[in-house]
């Protein structure tokens, strides 16, 4: 939105002012605005639902209270220009804090389940945002127009604070997002790879592996072409760390499926040798069971190594990124609550 500053060659009336209806409806834009920055700061800053909804309402009640102001504020001349592009935009503003906030809610709570979901979800903030610059740029040029026709003379013309605030937060958001795909690609792959070693599915452990080191592979090759946001390399080098880990986790992972090969194999000697006397009395086949047994207890050794080594080294890498994210948006992205 304009921050005006204001100046006309003819005195009028304050009723009548053109300027004065301007300034009106600039006041309650702006706190529409301010409310705003803050709604959308605590929803960048925090995962917490309660407090997001209450800021949420309390953009409900501003954009109410916008409304009413507005129907009080007289047209001039019976020019309605600046009053239905208000009216219009805070139409706007409201669907997307209700039919548009209540999708993303949805779609955010599923989210986590597969990348595909996870994209769309992004898409869709990206969506609601884009309708929101537009809808702002909508009502500047409406306000230009008015000035143009009233011959208010502006004497500043330029963006608000506010406005820089909110294309600040989507600009960034958008930036976050764009590395934080790369990263859970990867991170909900894993997850179904632990979910296929708890049932010991080395086909499926096999397959995951596989489709864990090759997107780990493309993500590090898609983090080459990136740079940092305005200098900062923050997220690019906590997401190539993502990705290192992701590629050796997924070398370490040959590490269970060879395990349970073995483990598969042992149970069936076992089974065999428990079951007949005659190899249990069999000195060849004792030594050999003998020495399967070592093989499998030294498996087992290698396999809670491999399992320790594994979750120290997801636990930091996961830490990792969560903190440069944090750090990243704190640096970025305005807190206004």
């Amino acid at each position: 939105m304009l921050t005006v500053v204001l100046f006309t060659a003819v005195k009028m009336m304050a009723q009548d002012d053109p300027v004065s209806v301007l300034n009106k409806i600039n006041v309650q834009m702006e706190a529409v605005s301010k409310r705003y920055v803050v709604y959308q700061s605590v929803v960048a800053h925090s995962d917490n639902l309660r407090k997001a909804e209450k800021r949420r309402q309390e953009m409900m009640n501003q954009v109410t209270t916008a409304r009413q102001s507005l129907a009080e504020i007289p047209y001039y001349k019976g020019d309605r220009m600046l009053h239905q592009a208000f009216g219009e935009y805070l139409k706007l503003v409201e669907y997307n804090l209700n039919e548009d906030y209540a999708k993303m809610v949805n779609m955010k709570e599923i989210a986590e389940q597969s990348y595909d979901k996870m994209e769309a979800y992004m898409l869709l903030k990206d969506k609601v945002s884009e309708k929101m610059r537009m809808a702002g740029e909508k009502l500047d040029s409406v306000q230009r127009t008015y000035c143009k026709k009233y011959d208010i003379k502006l004497v500043e013309e330029q963006k608000s604070e506010l406005s820089r605030q909110l294309e600040k937060i989507s600009e960034v958001s958008k930036y976050e997002d764009k590395l934080y795909l790369i990263f859970f690609k990867c991170n909900v792959i894993e997850g179904d790879l632990l979910e296929s070693l708890d049932k010991k599915n080395v086909n499926a452990t096999e397959q995951l592996r596989s489709s864990l080191k090759s997107f780990a592979e493309e993500g590090s090759a898609i983090l080459d072409t990136l740079k940092g946001y305005r200098g900062d390399n923050t997220l690019v080098t906590a997401c190539r760390r993502s990705m290192e880990y992701y590629k050796k986790a997924a070398d370490k992972y040959a590490d269970f499926t060879g395990f349970f090969t073995k483990e598969a194999n042992f149970n069936r000697l076992k089974q065999q040798f428990e079951g007949d006397k005659d190899m249990r009395k069999d000195k060849a086949a004792l030594d050999k069971y003998n020495n399967a047994v070592k093989e499998m207890n030294d498996g087992i050794g290698q396999y809670n190594n491999t399992n320790d080594y594994l979750n120290k080294y997801r636990s930091e890498t996961i830490d990792f990124w969560n903190n440069a994210v944090k750090q990243f948006l704190d640096r970025h992205i305005p807190v206004a609550d």
